[in-house]
């Protein structure tokens, strides 16, 4: 919804997907939940290891520094 605002209004929108407008509003405004931050810790983490060869060595080094 936060890419379309600027095509659409949030109130058209927000009736599309069977959602409030206040429920989007508050969506928006609410910090990011303790599941979808710990979701994007590993790829955070995958990023930071330099690798050179396939993604097998970046789980062998996830493994060998303990993260």
């Amino acid at each position: 919804m936060t890419a379309n605002r600027a095509v659409y209004p949030v109130q058209p929108m927000a009736k599309v997907m069977g959602v409030s407008r206040s429920g989007v509003h508050a969506w928006q405004r609410r910090a990011p939940s303790t599941r979808s931050v710990a979701d994007a810790a590993p790829s955070e983490r995958l990023a930071e290891i330099p690798c050179t060869s396939k993604h097998l060595r970046r789980a062998e080094d996830l493994r060998r520094t303990g993260r």
